[in-house]
């Protein structure tokens, strides 16, 4: 009886030294998945950053752009009125022929 107890405390401490040891493992995983989970949220709100940053220099390009246009329209539509009146195409030459004379 005395040597079924012994053996039973014998498997009993076996099992025992396996549970800690694979307690002993779970914990060393759950360091890793914590320093990977924190590597990923780093990451994470890096990409989030360099996102806002990249959709905000999008828009103020967009807006420049936006301003080049409007500044081109107004440019143009000038430039269309001297073209097609007379007054506007006498202006050019004198312009041109000042050009030339200053060469």
């Amino acid at each position: 009886m005395s040597n079924e107890f012994e053996k039973e405390i014998g498997l009993l401490k076996q099992r025992i030294k396996l549970q800690e040891e694979e307690i002993r493992h779970l914990k060393h995983d759950e360091r890793l998945l914590r320093q990977k989970h924190r590597r990923l949220v780093q990451k994470y709100g890096d990409l989030l950053y360099t996102f806002e940053w990249t959709v905000k220099t999008f828009e103020k390009k967009e807006q420049a752009l936006t301003d080049v246009k409007r500044k081109y329209e107004v440019v143009n539509k000038k430039y269309r009125r001297l073209v097609q009146s007379k007054a506007g195409k006498a202006i050019l030459k004198a312009q041109a022929v000042a050009r030339r004379i200053r060469k």
